[in-house]
């Protein structure tokens, strides 16, 4: 009898040493991260560069750590300083505890959840005499960077033109005080709020420019976020798509 206890002793250890082997060979990293995202989307036109569901969830490195948690937030840019905002969550799970399969189906319908969110989004009404853009960006940003997030991070597709009664980069005049002096129009703008400390946020600003104007004016204005938000600690990324950096992941 010893003898057979010992076999079985025996299998079930080389069971349960190759179950974990094959945990940690196929699904590293096992712990959970928490993910927080921020994604907003200007309303003020229609763009060539969209969001998907897929792109967004990439920088959370999913399904590749399929096992983490995430926080999304999806707001919109539009003539007004108050937007309209949508929350997802996709709750994290300990791997020993949880089916590879059912986590695979889990992320595939989160995915699925943005891309309806993405595209209730674009459904409504583009072009807007106006375009807040300023506000709701800084409310974004120190919003995420108070949480305790491992990764923290914003995506903006937008052209990033302001165009309100402070300042409109339309403006010939505003136009030319944001290019020789960008501080005063940092202090004008500092009435909607300023950034705090965003060292651990990464934002993304995403535009494809359809005219020689458009390049211009997007050029301007995300030169002054970028400028903005790295004196105050963040990573920013300026360009016409997603590129995920996976050293950072």
């Amino acid at each position: 009898m010893k003898k057979i206890a010992y076999i079985i002793i025996g299998v079930l250890l080389l069971a349960g040493l190759g179950w974990a082997y094959y945990a940690y060979a196929a699904y590293l990293p096992t712990y959970s991260r928490h993910v927080a995202e921020t994604v907003l989307i200007d309303q003020t036109q229609e763009f060539l560069v969209q969001p998907t569901g897929t792109e967004i969830l990439s920088l959370a490195s999913l399904p590749g750590h399929k096992w983490e948690s995430v926080q999304l937030q999806m707001r919109t840019f539009s003539e007004y300083k108050y937007t309209e905002s949508y929350g997802l969550a996709l709750q994290g799970q300990f791997f020993l505890l949880s089916n590879p399969d059912d986590r695979d189906k889990e992320i595939a319908a989160f995915i699925l959840k943005t891309d309806t969110v993405i595209s209730r989004i674009r459904e409504q009404n583009k072009g807007y005499p106006k375009s807040s853009i300023y506000a709701p960006f800084i409310e974004e940003v120190n919003r995420i960077s108070a949480t305790k997030a491992d990764i923290k991070t914003v995506l903006a597709y937008t052209d990033a033109c302001e165009n309100t009664s402070v300042f409109s980069v339309y403006n010939a005049k505003d136009r030319e005080l944001l290019i020789r002096h960008p501080e005063k129009v940092k202090e004008l703008l500092s009435q909607y709020g300023k950034p705090g400390n965003l060292h651990g946020v990464v934002i993304y600003i995403f535009f494809k420019p359809k005219s020689d104007r458009d390049n211009e004016y997007f050029t301007i204005m995300s030169g002054f976020y970028k400028m903005l938000f790295e004196t105050a600690g963040a990573d920013v990324y300026v360009g016409p798509n997603l590129v995920v950096d996976n050293d950072k992941l």
